[in-house]
């Protein structure tokens, strides 16, 4: 680069000679020679005299301009490549993996970012098409949508998952520019991406334990009043009919003063299971605090919630076998049913409840609903 700054000066000089030398012969010797003529035919010694001094002055002359322009030229130089390695410097060590594609959509460079988090090198990658990342999570609208956007507006920026080199599957947040040369004519695409799925994780993890019990991952009060909501919007609106179970366990807290809270919490995990495994799928079960749990299911009549209040008394009515030790224990159980028993969610749970206390005054391990009369385990 030395070398390149000295030809430069030194052809900056020699033009600036070049310069002043055809000012001189064609303007200032002309109006020079009036002046001091006399002395020209006076003496050869003089001539050479007024050569050399002019090519001296030409040269110093020269070297003023030159200089500034060729100081200006270096300095600019070194500001670009100063900014160039910067660039680079920020470009190695930037948290965010860096991928460049050229005009046929093949990877051009990527930086040690997007090796740590990909895994691959750019060995691993140059010349191909960045769909090898692919999941498989998203269909062919996904994509199409975002190029879609990307030739419309010149970027695009979301989040995807995609496919490390050992196979695992992570989420990005990926921003995609088109970078434009040559008159506006797309040339490059450049994407930057993190991983987010430790981020995402943690979102996922706070909004479940938002909606759900932690000890037996059924869904938790505040979850199941907004789905008894929605369930009971929809079934105004299609004219369907639901059942809402309330459910108490009977003799919880012998289990609990006989054998420790420990075993008690392991009957109530026990007892979840069994109800998830009574219901269908679209049912929703949760546990409403304690040793209480609630029950929604989409019902066509009343014998549905029969069917389905008997099957759970005697279930847990079953003796368990927890930590060792058989349990012995049981549920009253009350019903309630839109429309007939009520049309709010407040409305249906205080129903389910009444019927559950009359249940335990009946007996225990029976169900009922508050407008008939109590019904036996079968």
């Amino acid at each position: 680069m030395k070398r390149f700054h000295t030809l430069i000066f030194a052809l900056l000089i020699i033009v600036c000679t070049g310069v002043l030398a055809a000012i001189w012969r064609f303007w200032l010797e002309e109006w020079i020679d009036p002046w001091f003529g006399h002395m020209h035919n006076a003496s050869k010694f003089f001539e050479d005299i007024e050569f050399i001094i002019v090519s001296i002055v030409f040269v110093i002359l020269a070297i003023i301009p030159a200089g500034l322009f060729a100081a200006r030229t270096i300095r600019l130089q070194e500001q670009l490549e100063k900014k160039l390695l910067l660039s680079d410097a920020i470009i190695q060590h930037a948290n965010e993996g860096i991928l460049v594609t050229d005009t046929e959509n093949r990877i051009i460079f990527v930086n040690p970012a997007f090796t740590d988090i990909s895994g691959y090198s750019f060995q691993d990658v140059v010349w191909k098409n960045p769909n090898i990342f692919s999941s498989q999570q998203h269909d062919d609208n996904f994509y199409q949508d975002m190029w879609k956007r990307i030739r419309a507006e010149g970027k695009w920026a979301g989040e995807i998952w995609n496919k490390r080199k050992d196979g695992s599957l992570y989420v990005q947040r990926l921003s995609i520019f088109t970078l434009l040369f040559d008159q506006d004519a797309a040339r490059y695409h450049a994407a930057f991406f993190n991983d987010i799925t430790e981020q995402k994780r943690n979102e996922e993890k706070v909004v479940w334990q938002a909606t759900h019990d932690g000890l037996t991952k059924l869904y938790n009060r505040k979850h199941f009043i907004e789905s008894l909501q929605l369930r009971i919007l929809n079934a105004r609106l299609h004219q369907k009919k639901l059942a809402l179970l309330f459910i108490d366990l009977d003799g919880f807290k012998p289990v609990n003063d006989t054998y420790g809270h420990e075993v008690g919490d392991l009957l109530l995990i026990r007892v979840a299971e069994v109800l998830q495994k009574t219901v269908r799928h679209d049912d929703v079960v949760a546990r409403q605090g304690g040793d209480e749990f609630v029950i929604m299911i989409g019902i066509r009549e009343m014998a549905d919630a029969e069917l389905v209040a008997n099957k759970l008394v005697k279930l847990l009515s079953t003796p368990q076998m927890i930590a060792n030790h058989e349990i012995h224990f049981g549920a009253s159980i009350g019903v309630a049913l839109f429309p007939e028993d009520g049309l709010e969610p407040d409305e249906l749970l205080h129903r389910a409840d009444e019927g559950m206390y009359a249940a335990k005054r009946a007996g225990k391990n029976i169900w009922r609903r508050i407008s008939q009369s109590p019904t036996k385990a079968a």
